[in-house]
């Protein structure tokens, strides 16, 4: 057991590790204690800025947290220079940060900047994010400097081949300033995965060096290679380091969604935790455009339905098989029937209707993830854990065989 405790950079902060005695997985039970709030991990973070308020108020009252909660504010260029040049849309937009949080919950702050064009901006007048500035950098630190803020990630573009400079210059202007913050914070350093490897590298270590707490990867919404991943951990970072850091993940992808086709894709977003994650967060941008009229019962049979006890995201095709092998009676306070293939009835005819069953199908998939995270804690603790996900990993072969007799494409493995 590794337990941190530090009052230089944050009053109170505790962080105590617990790493896996499995030897053959990075997974570790983590607890911080924080400004008053004591949260345990792994777990999935919430998303108040992008998750609707049915979705919200049934994580909280029937799951054990309280959690975390990732205020994500995805910046553009054009949005930065709105924020600095205009006062008032740099308050409506704290404010609005501001109504994000969640008083028991440990709210972690993301100033996402996206290196593309604002809705309604012209090529012609779009000017991507360059370098830093003292006074860039101070007015996104300010949006987040709000009333139950306790983890603020570092602001960095991606992709941008800035990125190291960026994260350099935040880290100094952060650490000469923390004593002036209305709270006391975690700062988190960000890791864009979508960088170079040497970037990667360089960033990780200047964190380091100036004694950073906790790390937020940012996937980038790209499945990220078991093997990169321990090749961080254990060689960027170090075991004796990570074992005492607090490590974020944001922007992960639930699957190997290119493959969208397969009737049954295995999960990816809940086995970071393998690698050693304590915290992930969802793909924060992106929806895509709406299908044409013809083509909305199409595009609804690719959306998919989460099934927790084979660690399976299944599309319309893995659904009408799983039925005919596994009574699918469900106790969901979110779908409205207890047989998920009902969802793809002739009701997605319409776009309301296909707007309304995409939102309880994510926000059904973010359910049972939170629920199933809510046990890892205790399944670290107790030795069990491996033995919990082998145990998902069978239930998904012997899927796999069922499917085979079916002659279709098998499951897409989980490493």
């Amino acid at each position: 057991m590794n337990i941190l405790k530090n009052t230089g950079m944050v009053n109170d902060l505790i962080i105590n590790t617990k790493p896996s005695s499995d030897g053959k997985t990075r997974a570790k039970a983590t607890s911080i204690e924080i400004n008053t709030k004591k949260v345990k991990f792994p777990g999935k973070t919430i998303h108040t800025s992008l998750s609707s308020n049915d979705e919200l108020t049934l994580i909280k009252k029937e799951i054990d947290l309280p959690s975390a909660n990732e205020i994500a504010i995805q910046i553009t260029p054009k949005l930065l220079r709105e924020i600095i040049g205009d006062p008032r849309k740099h308050q409506e937009i704290k404010e609005n940060i501001r109504k994000k949080s969640i008083e028991k919950y440990i709210n972690i702050g993301y100033p996402l900047l996206l290196n593309q064009r604002s809705s309604h901006e012209d090529k012609v007048s779009f000017k991507p994010f360059g370098k830093p500035t003292q006074r860039i950098i101070e007015k996104i630190f300010d949006l987040f400097d709000v009333e139950n803020m306790d983890v603020i990630i570092l602001p960095s573009p991606s992709p941008n081949g800035n990125s190291v400079e960026w994260c350099k210059l935040a880290t100094d202007i952060f650490l000469k300033r923390k004593s002036e913050f209305m709270n006391e914070f975690l700062i988190s350093g960000v890791v864009p995965l979508g960088n170079p490897e040497n970037h990667v590298k360089e960033i990780i270590e200047y964190y380091l060096k100036n004694n950073i707490q906790a790390l937020s990867f940012d996937f980038c919404r790209r499945k990220v290679l078991e093997s990169r991943m321990r090749e961080i951990l254990e060689s960027y970072i170090g075991i004796e380091k990570w074992e005492k850091m607090f490590i974020h993940g944001t922007n992960v992808p639930a699957n190997n969604s290119m493959a969208y086709r397969e009737p049954t894709l295995g999960l990816y977003d809940i086995l970071v935790s393998v690698y050693g994650f304590d915290a992930f967060g969802g793909i924060i941008s992106g929806g895509g455009d709406l299908p044409e009229k013809n083509k909305i019962k199409e595009t609804m049979r690719r959306k998919r339905f989460r099934f927790i006890d084979t660690y399976g995201d299944y599309n319309y095709d893995g659904l009408k098989i799983l039925s005919e092998q596994k009574n699918l009676k469900l106790n969901s306070s979110i779908l409205k029937t207890s047989n998920p293939i009902e969802i793809y009835d002739e009701k997605t005819a319409t776009i309301p209707s296909f707007l309304q069953l995409s939102k309880e199908l994510r926000n059904h998939r973010n359910y049972v993830t939170h629920k199933e995270m809510n046990k890892f804690y205790d399944l670290i603790n107790n030795k069990k854990f491996l033995s919990h996900i082998q145990e998902k990993k069978a239930s998904a072969k012997e899927l796999n065989s069922i499917l085979n007799e079916f002659q279709i494409e098998k499951l897409n493995k989980f490493y």
